[in-house]
């Protein structure tokens, strides 16, 4: 009987010190972090870039994932073919391609090797006239080369939304003109 007292005792004493005490109300507060996707601006349509990495972030070797981003509020200067550093801000829409908006884009200096008489994003739109090419939902693009030899350039390209596993590589001989 002592027991059963002394432990109703106890009961009582921790809701009674429970219910005297100060709640603190805890906030959690949302964590803040930038995300950066560095691509190739494949698409323009409707004031937003399709941004594609040339990267497979994919850690199965038997697999390929390319981080593709429909990018909202971008700047009215931007064109197909140059590669771009976009900061992200807000919700990322995670379709595929993934869905977000703008906080900044810088463009990366786009080149022009020595003999050739075009840059490189200006490369990309002239292969992006082909038909084949203009119609991959999400393109890749893996390398843009010169070749002063033959005075052509060559894209090496593969397109993302065809299949899981490794996706086949193509290119595209565009000439310096």
């Amino acid at each position: 009987m002592k027991r059963i007292i002394a432990l109703t005792t106890i009961v009582i004493a921790i809701i009674f010190l429970n219910a005297c005490s100060t709640q603190e109300k805890v906030v959690k507060k949302e964590s803040q972090f930038e995300y950066v996707h560095l691509g190739y601006i494949t698409k323009l349509e409707d004031h937003r870039a399709l941004v594609v990495s040339t990267v497979n972030s994919e850690t199965n070797p038997n697999k390929e994932y390319y981080e593709a981003i429909w990018v909202s509020a971008i700047p009215s200067n931007l064109k197909v073919g140059q590669q771009v550093q976009v900061k992200l801000k807000g919700n990322i829409a995670t379709s595929y391609p993934a869905q977000a908006g703008a906080e900044g884009v810088s463009i990366t200096t786009t080149q022009k090797p020595e003999g050739a008489d075009t840059f490189q994003d200006e490369v990309i739109r002239k292969a992006l006239l082909d038909k084949e090419l203009a119609s991959v939902d999400v393109l890749v693009i893996k390398e843009v080369s010169y070749d002063v030899n033959s005075d052509s350039w060559t894209i090496r390209y593969k397109e993302a939304m065809l299949k899981d596993g490794i996706l086949e590589e193509k290119s595209i001989v565009v000439l310096d003109k």
